[in-house]
């Protein structure tokens, strides 16, 4: 009994024993599990964790971008408050109709309907009316409108930018902490939804504080010191004619006339004067021709592909454009203006020739005070023609050409280097050749040093032709002699943009007098891009007095401003005849004032502008659209804006020029009933004679045509000419003519010829 005991108590032991270890391991187990468990879950929060930090750093940045969608689609908005809504039920072109009374009659800003690219209302239909949210086409309409707002005061009408909604809430908290920075006496404004604000103290100019001058003062100086401060009162006081006539700025006492020393000069300036004194800085408006002599020895030569020149809105928008760059002669591609013909503007004179409607087409621009070294004209072709000029013993060939296109048969192409060649033959020993090859003549090969040096692209089979016609006539490709950057090569680009190619050229053998060359981004509406050399001219300058003279050209244009001048100058030199106390270097310089001051009186520039063609509006779009050619990269809001001011600049050019014949025909009917007088001020241009018949062939040198015109008109007038007829009686009449039977017309004739006449070309109905 005592032995089973004993085992049982064993039994037991071992027992408690096993199930403490069991225990022991179940505990171990659950720890390794949970840590197992414990790190495999931190590793998926990890994870998760990223995927969270992402996610909200993604929608921070469409949060962003929305933003910046939402600033830019409202960048041209405006909202109107309180214009009365009549009609809950009021069609879109009613609303539109309303707006635009606002802006052209309230506001007293002329706005077209094509000019707003949307109105609507919004907001929840209460008493009060609901406010208008206006699109406008442009940015510079907004910025007219937000100007012009003063005038909507009192009218219970009002308008402001238009805002996204958060947007509106910041600027609602600003502008609380914007009133308690106005308190404290700083300048404090919102700008979209920022609060800038700055120290009265930082807006004070002053860079540094200006140093006192000596106190010894030698009485020289002194002396200049007085006629500076007399001359700053004369600028002072320049709005009175006979102000700086009354001004004392030297005392007229004896003693002053006994130290007074000789004048500096005695005589009145002249053509013939011997010592022109220095040039006197007075603010006169100098005519831009006179001004743009340069006198240097470069001239600026370049070829364009101006797409099309047919109108002469094109030709308006051309000129603008010009007005950018510096140019002596430019040649033209594509010009697309049919005859061969040589007219004069203002500003230039214009070459072309062209022989097919609507396509190809060759000319140049000149500047007209390069008129006198012209020698004459050529137009061989639509595709090639020749300008020859003289400067001094330098007489110089320029060939401008319009290859046809890699599309074109070869038979064209043969045709077109034909006829290259013959003008070649034709021009003088100095020759530039330039123009649209469409002809990539890629990297130099091996023995093309001497022809190309910095090449660009591939060659294709017309730039082949090029080369070619390069060696056999000695003639570099300007294009290649400096090394420029790929982006400052390509002359022409695909509509789409993606495709540069470099197909414009100048050739020369000139080489050694070309300086630079360069290509040219200009705001006009055309796919390539202009090339420009710059040629130094080996020639002298012959010195001539009246090039030292100091009398600018006169800007008084109008009868009414010569009238103005006339009597301010009488009123002023009477003024200074009374006046008995002057030396001869006084009364002189008084004289020379009354001249200037009565001059810059009387002119009014608003009166050489009242008849310009283009408006500023135009002249602001053409603005705006130079400025996006000139962003790189564009967005694509910019491209669309782009493309849309080609489209508006182009049609406004031609509602400016017909405003602008319409005005001119008004005024001379209302003034002088005459059609003829507002015809010859709408007259543009002057035409040249391009070529005359001599007894033997047919001459185009400007100074042979003269010759022929000048013996012809000779001999016309000539007393030789005149036959001696000593009496009427001695010349024979035939007293009995030679009876003829004239048939009378028939009807149906009369209606036949009637039929072939043209419609609306009489007064009075067609019917």
């Amino acid at each position: 009994m005592d032995e089973l005991n004993q085992l049982f108590r064993e039994m037991k032991t071992e027992f408690s024993y096993k199930l403490s270890s069991i225990e022991a391991r179940i505990t171990s187990s659950e720890e390794i599990i949970t840590s197992q468990i414990t790190a495999h879950m931190n590793q998926k929060f990890e994870g998760l964790n990223k995927d969270l930090e992402y996610l909200q750093s993604e929608l921070e940045n469409q949060e962003k971008r929305i933003s910046a969608i939402e600033k830019h689609n409202m960048q041209r908005n405006l909202v109107f408050f309180g214009v009365e809504q009549n009609d809950k039920r009021e069609s879109y072109f009613q609303l539109q109709d309303k707006i635009l009374d606002i802006i052209n009659n309230q506001m007293k800003i002329k706005t077209e309907r094509f000019e707003i690219q949307s109105v609507k209302r919004f907001g929840n239909i209460e008493k009060k009316p609901r406010p208008i949210s206006v699109c406008l086409t442009t940015l510079g309409k907004k910025i007219q409108l937000l100007k012009n707002k003063k005038f909507l005061v009192g009218l219970n009408i009002r308008v402001q930018e238009e805002f996204p909604k958060k947007v509106l809430d910041v600027r609602r908290d600003l502008k609380i902490k914007q009133k308690m920075e106005i308190e404290k006496g700083n300048i404090a404004y919102i700008k979209y939804d920022k609060l800038i604000i700055k120290d009265k103290k930082e807006l004070t100019h002053n860079k540094r504080v200006l140093s006192e001058s000596p106190e010894h003062i030698s009485p020289n100086e002194n002396n200049y010191t007085q006629k500076k401060k007399s001359h700053k009162k004369y600028r002072a006081n320049s709005n009175s004619i006979t102000s700086y006539m009354n001004t004392k700025t030297i005392p007229k006492t004896q003693e002053y006339y006994n130290k007074t020393t000789l004048p500096s000069r005695l005589v009145i300036v002249g053509d013939a004067d011997q010592n022109p004194p220095e040039q006197q800085n007075i603010n006169i408006n100098i005519d831009t021709e006179q001004s743009s002599k340069i006198k240097h020895n470069n001239l600026y030569f370049a070829t364009y592909n101006v797409r099309s020149l047919s109108s002469h809105e094109r030709l308006l928008e051309l000129d603008t454009a010009l007005k950018r760059i510096k140019f002596d002669v430019i040649g033209l591609s594509e010009t697309k203006r049919l005859g061969n013909s040589i007219e004069e503007y203002r500003n230039f004179i214009l070459f072309y020739i062209g022989q097919t409607p609507g396509l190809h087409g060759v000319g140049f621009i000149v500047k007209k005070y390069l008129k006198e070294n012209i020698l004459n004209f050529n137009g061989l072709s639509e595709r090639v023609a020749i300008l020859n000029l003289s400067f001094d013993k330098l007489k110089l060939s320029i060939i401008q050409v319009y290859a046809p296109t890699e599309a074109a048969p070869d038979e064209d192409i043969k045709e077109f280097y034909k006829t290259l060649n013959t003008a070649l033959s034709m021009s003088n020993r100095n020759v530039i050749v330039m123009g649209d090859f469409n002809a990539k003549i890629g990297q130099a090969k091996s023995g093309e040093n001497s022809i190309i040096k910095y090449g660009y692209s591939t060659r294709n089979g017309r730039g082949e032709m090029l080369i070619e016609f390069a060696f056999e006539n000695n003639l570099p490709i300007l294009n290649t002699l400096f090394k420029k950057k790929d982006k400052r090569r390509w002359t022409w680009r695909s509509p789409d943009g993606s495709t540069k190619n470099e197909i414009d050229f100048i050739l020369s053998n000139l080489k050694g007098n070309v300086t630079n060359i360069e290509v040219i981004d200009l705001p006009f509406s055309s796919d390539h891009r202009q090339v420009r050399a710059t040629l130094q001219l080996q020639t002298a300058h012959k010195k001539s007095r009246k090039n030292y003279g100091n009398q600018p050209k006169s800007s008084l244009l109008q009868d009414d401003e010569i009238k103005t001048y006339l009597e301010l100058l009488n009123t002023s030199i009477n003024n200074l005849m009374i006046i008995n106390e002057n030396t001869v270097q006084t009364f002189y310089d008084k004289l020379i004032h009354a001249i200037t001051t009565s001059q810059q009186l009387a002119y009014n520039p608003a009166n050489q502008s009242k008849n310009k063609i283009i408006n500023d509006r135009t002249m602001d779009l053409l603005k705006r659209k130079y400025e996006l050619q000139k962003i790189k990269p564009k967005t694509r809001s910019m491209k669309n804006e782009l493309s849309a001011l080609y489209k508006l600049t182009s049609k406004y050019l031609k509602t400016d020029y017909e405003e602008h014949r319409k005005n001119i025909i008004e005024k001379h009917l209302t003034s002088n009933s005459s059609i003829k007088k507002a015809y010859k001020e709408l007259r543009t241009h002057k035409s040249w004679i391009t070529s005359l018949h001599d007894s033997t062939n047919m001459v185009h040198n400007r100074r042979d045509i003269l010759k022929i015109a000048t013996a012809f008109y000779k001999k016309l007038y000539s007393e030789s000419r005149v036959e001696n007829v000593t009496h009427m009686n001695d010349i024979a009449y035939n007293e009995k003519p030679s009876h003829t039977e004239y048939i009378p017309f028939d009807i149906t004739e009369i209606l036949s010829e009637i039929k072939k006449l043209k419609n609306d070309k009489s007064p009075g109905s067609d019917k």
